[in-house]
């Protein structure tokens, strides 16, 4: 093979080597859930719409504080325009320590039912959207840490609950 040949010959091999890794890249990177530019997009487009066209309104049958740190929701239905969007038979609020990083577990240990626990020193109260957070008093040391709260004075010192400001 003539010394001009070869030189070919192996330019065009990693060219078309440097392709072939590329596409590989290319593939493995949108292969990715979420991760690429495109997905992304399309994950904010799909929330815009959905959040354009649903207003939910929430109902449930009772509610059951069972002390020291459960609420019970019975008969949850989140629903939009007359359209049952989520039926929840029987919701666990707990407040607990969670371990790791993560600040709220959701669990489903049963079909009929729904687990939701938030670590109470570093959730963050902020996304719930509320503006206080009530409990009882003897629970109060659970969510001073958390810095997303600011213990509001009550000025009967024997009060049986605490109140807490969401700090925006």
């Amino acid at each position: 093979m003539r010394k001009g040949a070869r030189t070919l010959l192996i330019a065009i091999l990693v060219v078309v080597g440097a392709l072939i890794a590329g596409g590989a890249a290319l593939w493995y990177r949108v292969g990715e859930s979420g991760t690429s530019d495109l997905e992304q997009w399309l994950g904010r487009q799909v929330v815009g719409i959905i959040e354009a066209h649903i207003t939910p309104r929430v109902a449930f049958e009772s509610v059951d504080y069972q002390a020291p740190k459960t609420v019970v929701v019975t008969g949850l239905d989140v629903s939009t325009n007359g359209t049952s969007l989520i039926t929840v038979k029987r919701l666990l609020l707990e407040l607990a320590p969670l371990a790791g990083t993560a600040t709220l577990a959701i669990e489903s240990p049963r079909l009929d039912e729904v687990r939701l626990t938030l670590d109470p020193a570093r959730f963050d109260f902020r996304l719930l959207g509320a503006r206080q957070v009530l409990l009882p008093a003897t629970q109060a040391e659970l969510l001073a840490p958390n810095p997303t709260l600011a213990r509001v004075p009550i000025a009967e010192a024997s009060a049986p609950y605490a109140l807490f400001q969401v700090v925006p």
